[in-house]
């Protein structure tokens, strides 16, 4: 693995990108990426955005304790 890593010198985070990929994800940041979701097409589970929209109140407490 070093030489692999030293063979090609990958981009290195910053102390600070470290500390926001870290920090807990907001119900703010939650309610905007149900509301983006495409309505029509499926999302990766099968259910179309429209459903997370409709049912967003009952979903936002699962989610955030999920991520």
């Amino acid at each position: 693995m070093d030489k692999f890593l030293e063979t090609y010198n990958p981009l290195r985070l910053s102390h600070k990108e470290i500390e926001n990929l870290n920090r807990p994800i907001t119900s703010k940041e939650t309610k905007s990426v149900i509301k983006n979701l495409p309505t029509k097409s499926s999302v990766i589970d099968g259910f179309p955005g429209n459903f997370y929209q409709t049912f967003k109140k009952e979903f936002m407490p699962i989610l955030l304790k999920l991520f």
